[in-house]
């Protein structure tokens, strides 16, 4: 996940391997109130595996 601002941009990862894979399902954000957020261009994608 990548979270920019008008001066800090920064990149998030989870490592979820121990996880079944997903196939279908919904996605949930959870936002902070009291807070101006604003979400845009969110994308889902997969990590692929290193063999």
């Amino acid at each position: 996940m990548k979270v920019s601002g008008p001066e800090l941009e920064k990149e998030f990862s989870w490592e979820l391997d121990d996880f079944a894979e997903l196939k279908q399902g919904r996605i949930g954000l959870r936002l902070m109130s009291g807070r101006s957020t604003l979400i845009s261009n969110f994308k889902f994608s997969k990590k692929e595996l290193m063999k």
